[in-house]
């Protein structure tokens, strides 16, 4: 998506809270890092999804012409998504659109997980217990989880729900020029 939108001449940047969480040298995390039940990591990850966001919309406000910024964050809950929501009001020129992938093919899912032994959280680990730890991850993610749903945003939230990458597409709320182009 963002090399087509820049492709097509619109400004595009990705903002990711594991990769700014890893520039702030917490690298390398454990999965423990992101259970639901540890409190300091918990607050610690708002702060960080917080400090990108603000990085986020300092760069889109510097823009001059019409931009797109990805906030690339694991946004599994109704609650993280409300203060995405209510950040968005606050940011003059803004629009924003959900993008959820959902997949439950297995073998989709063992070829991403090998992909993620390769960002820094996992290099230069055993590859058995990299892949071990990151599985448990996403059990961490997974008991928090869900879905978004129309009612958010009191039923005014866009989103685009991709599954299985790309084997069905469902959109809502999705009309002008840029989530056309998404």
């Amino acid at each position: 998506i963002l090399r087509y939108l820049r492709w097509t001449g619109i400004e595009a940047e990705i903002f990711n809270v594991g990769n700014f969480r890893r520039k702030r040298g917490m690298g390398a995390v454990p999965s423990t890092f992101f259970d639901k039940n540890n409190t300091d990591a918990q607050l610690q990850r708002e702060k960080l999804a917080q400090d990108v966001q603000d990085d986020m919309y300092r760069w889109l406000h510097e823009r001059t012409d019409l931009a797109v910024a990805f906030f690339d964050a694991t946004n599994t809950t109704k609650a993280r998504r409300a203060a995405i929501l209510e950040r968005v009001k606050q940011e003059p020129n803004t629009y924003l659109l959900f993008v959820e992938s959902i997949c439950d093919n297995p073998i989709i899912l063992e070829r991403n997980y090998k992909m993620k032994l390769q960002n820094q959280d996992y290099k230069n680990q055993d590859p058995e217990l990299a892949l071990a730890d990151f599985k448990q991850r996403v059990i961490e993610y997974e008991s928090v989880y869900e879905e978004v749903t129309d009612e958010e945003d009191r039923g005014r939230a866009s989103y685009i729900k991709i599954y299985n990458v790309g084997e069905k597409v469902v959109t809502r709320r999705c009309s002008g020029y840029i989530p056309s182009q998404v």
